[in-house]
């Protein structure tokens, strides 16, 4: 009976325990997704946005798990968990997720230690007691007389966070405003509180942390490691080299593709899969499978990282998600053969902690400061190589031709070599392409790259892989080019307002605005007496234009550094507003325009910087997403008048989109409109975007469009 009893309260405890540790990896994965999304618009939808805050989550998990080290070395476990408990309710007044929707308004501030600071002071604390879950559940689950599916609980902890991961982009993002994903998230939290609190009651009569006896596995697992520096050291290195792989393909994928919340988190996905199964089943990571698929996805993501947006959403997606994946199995596959015993639990789950710290903080803050490409992927590929080539063979000192395992510690050495030859060939090229292939100036910050070069006597101007305009070399005056030229969109608009102020003979100066730089192309269309303001995010961008081209040179239009929207909320509130002719949203991170500049209270803002004959003017040329009938939906809803522009360039062989909008009723009617004017899908749903929902969902397009560049 007493038997029976003893088994009950077991398995009572090991689903308190798992329940426990599932909710707590749900919620602090279902987290991350939403203060990103919370806190992108406030620092102008850059891509850089979701790096920086997986780059300070590893940062706080680091904090939470030193936290539950520092419990477990100084405390009781009475203690412990009377601490804890406090803490837990503190947390819960400290979520303040409304404090990451206040906009940065300091140009010049950090783009990290901004984002950071707002973190912080925003879900900071309750992150912190959800991120010591993990170490404290399961250490508590080590003196409880259940320990031994201890490391298998940090599976159950990766799978929550899985789900948590896949159900953010299809179930809450798609079908849920921020602002009911935050009321769930918060009740949840709640929940979780009571559970935790009642998953350390099994230990409140312990007055002393009990070690189960494992004593021999611990003496091998010192000798196997050679020492406990040696030992400490490889737990940290694996999963700094798995956590640079997936940021830094996170930061490729995002900054040279598109900042979309689906891609962001698809990478992570895969991390964390490779987590999951390594500590779950540990059987199934086989050297002989995942080493080739290393190798292989490696020479896969090589050639995609060099086709950039001209390959398709799909493939470069599938191909970071692979590579991502290959590596984490690779690294913690590893790692997982060198855990200790569950006395040194909570030693073991901070090195990794401060290795994905480590591998973060090099990919989001170093790189940028000491690279000017994205060379921290080829690093993290050649790290991992390196480590899949080394771990089978580091615990032998000598490693002579009498030893039966030198010959494969060289085969496996000429594979590592042969499989980073691609990433060594990219390397060289990308350095040497500097020099010789017309660049003229690269530089990288956090916003991305920005690269001019010349090539064919025109010069162009990129972030990342994206052409973002350029200037003929011996054209004496300013000509539009590319995207802007005649019949385009952009050149629709600015004949069309001309005459309506020439017929209605009032002053025929125009009043322009424009989100997005690029070189200041449209300036070329400037005339004596006309007005021209710019809004642009990334100084970079600034610099190049000012430099390289002569558009900003001969026109001298105002240049306002910080992000369009957040610019002109302030100017609205400190003079009014503009009375603007033409507002231009011409403004792209990569390849997509920022989803905060096309939202229904963004156009709301647009049009109080717009007079009554004012025209709107959104560039919506995209590979990868269709916004046609978000602008239409967006038009109807402040019952304006919208026409649809699209113009081929057969010079540079480009296919531009423009939609056009006005309060003015006479815009479809004017000639030049009728001239080129396109159709409208006759099927399009009705997509309104707001501040609180906006699924990309709808209007994403997976294949390439090498015409919509």
């Amino acid at each position: 009976m007493a038997f029976s009893s003893h088994l009950v309260v077991g398995s009572s405890l090991v689903i308190r325990y798992t329940l426990t540790i599932f909710l707590s990896a749900f919620l602090l994965f279902m987290v991350q997704p939403l203060a990103a999304r919370l806190i992108l618009p406030g620092f102008g939808g850059t891509a850089a946005v979701w790096t920086t805050c997986l780059m300070y989550f590893q940062v706080a998990l680091l904090c939470g798990y030193l936290y539950a080290h520092t419990i477990r070395s100084f405390l009781s476990p009475r203690a412990g968990w009377l601490l804890h408990c406090l803490l837990l309710f503190i947390a819960m007044s400290g979520f303040r997720p409304d404090n990451l929707s206040i906009p940065i308004l300091d140009p010049e501030s950090n783009l990290s230690a901004a984002m950071a600071w707002r973190l912080t002071i925003s879900i900071g604390f309750p992150f912190l007691m959800l991120s010591a879950t993990g170490p404290l559940v399961q250490a508590w689950q080590s003196i409880s007389g259940s320990s031994q599916r201890t490391y298998r609980l940090y599976a159950v902890s990766n799978a929550g966070s899985l789900m948590a991961l896949v159900a953010y982009p299809f179930v809450f993002d798609r079908l849920l405003g921020v602002s009911v994903q935050k009321t769930i998230w918060f009740a949840g939290f709640v929940v979780f509180c009571l559970l935790m609190t009642a998953s350390g009651l099994q230990v409140v009569g312990k007055s002393a942390w009990q070690y189960e006896s494992n004593l021999t596995d611990a003496i091998a697992s010192n000798q196997e490691m050679g020492g406990r520096l040696f030992q400490t050291t490889v737990w940290v290195l694996l999963p700094a080299i798995a956590s640079t792989l997936l940021l830094s393909s996170t930061n490729i994928l995002c900054q040279e593709v598109a900042s979309y919340p689906f891609l962001w988190i698809l990478p992570l996905v895969s991390y964390l899969l490779g987590l999951i199964i390594c500590f779950d089943r540990p059987a199934w990571y086989r050297r002989q499978i995942f080493y080739p698929l290393f190798a292989i996805s490696t020479g896969v993501s090589i050639v995609l990282f060099h086709r950039g947006i001209n390959a398709g959403l799909w493939a470069q997606a599938i191909g970071s998600a692979t590579v991502v994946f290959a590596g984490s199995m690779v690294c913690h596959g590893e790692l997982y053969r060198l855990k200790p015993a569950t006395s040194q639990l909570t030693q073991f789950y901070l090195a990794i902690a401060f290795g994905g710290a480590i591998g973060g903080f090099f990919a989001v803050v170093i790189a940028p400061e000491i690279f000017n490409g994205f060379f921290e992927f080829h690093c993290s590929l050649l790290a991992c190589l390196i480590a899949a080539w080394w771990m089978p063979f580091f615990r032998n000192s000598e490693l002579s031709n009498r030893n039966p395992k030198a010959g494969l510690f060289y085969a496996y050495g000429l594979f590592a070599a042969i499989a980073a030859t691609p990433v060594i060939c990219s390397l060289v090229f990308l350095n040497a392409s500097q020099s010789q292939l017309g660049v003229v100036f690269r530089e990288r910050n956090e916003f991305g790259i920005v690269r001019v070069q010349d090539l064919n006597d025109y010069r162009y101007m990129y972030n990342g892989q994206t052409n973002h305009g350029g200037q003929y070399l011996n054209q004496a005056d300013m000509q539009p080019s590319a995207y802007y030229s005649s019949g385009s969109g952009a050149a629709v608009a600015f004949k069309t307002v001309r005459n309506w102020k020439l017929a209605s003979a009032s002053n025929p100066s125009l009043h322009v605005g424009v989100l997005g730089l690029g070189t200041g192309s449209l300036s070329s269309y400037a005339q004596t007496g006309d007005e021209f303001r710019f809004y642009e995010i990334n100084p970079l961008v600034v610099d190049a234009a000012r430099e390289f081209f002569t558009y900003l040179k001969q026109s001298d239009p105002d240049v306002v550094v910080g992000d369009g929207r957040v610019q002109m909320l302030r100017e609205l509130d400190q003079s009014g507003g503009h009375d603007f002719d033409l507002l231009f949203v011409d403004a792209f991170s990569s390849d997509s325009i920022p989803v905060h500049l096309l939202t229904s209270e963004c156009f709301d803002l647009y049009l109080q910087h717009l007079n009554a004959n004012g025209i709107i003017v959104v560039h919506i040329t995209n590979r990868f997403v269709d916004l046609r009938s978000v602008l239409y939906s967006i038009a109807r809803s402040k019952e304006l008048g919208a026409v649809l522009i699209e113009h081929k360039n057969a010079e540079f062989g480009i296919r531009t989109r423009w939609v056009l909008m006005s309060r003015n009723n006479r815009l479809a009617s004017e000639p030049i409109v009728q001239r080129h004017l396109a159709d409208w899908p006759t099927e399009m749903p009705t997509i309104i975007w707001t501040d609180d929902f906006s699924s990309l969902a709808s209007v994403v397009i997976w294949s390439a469009r090498r015409n919509s560049d």
